[in-house]
């Protein structure tokens, strides 16, 4: 997730501040190399309000999603310096008994916010 917000000064730019970029840190991290799915469909891009819609979540197990949102702003795609981005990440698990109250999988999530570095 840092490299994302890295400003260089040298361009005065925030090369890595988009979503194949993001996406691929977050991978090496995980030390996978096609485990996360970024999703871009309209109206998914950036669902940050809680409680996170169930839409938002893998249909089925064995799945993370990736969204990137940048400027708080689900249109936008990439930050400006100064700027937040926030990568939330959604998974569905199986259980191996039932939950109370009945099914047997769960929706995890996990979300990071940062800003971009600037001048």
């Amino acid at each position: 997730m840092r490299h994302g917000i890295w400003w260089d000064a040298s361009t005065s730019t925030n090369p890595y501040a988009n979503s194949t970029d993001l996406r691929k840190a977050v991978q090496d991290a995980m030390q996978c190399s096609s485990c996360v799915q970024l999703q871009t469909s309209t109206g998914q891009t950036c669902p940050v309000s809680y409680p996170i819609p169930a839409t938002a979540y893998p249909t089925s197990t064995g799945q993370i999603w990736m969204y990137a949102c940048f400027n708080n702003d689900p249109a936008a795609a990439t930050a400006a310096p100064g700027q937040p981005i926030t990568v939330l990440l959604t998974e569905t698990v199986q259980t191996f008994v039932p939950l109370p109250g009945g099914g047997n999988t769960l929706r995890l999530q996990a979300a990071i916010s940062m800003m971009t570095q600037s001048t």
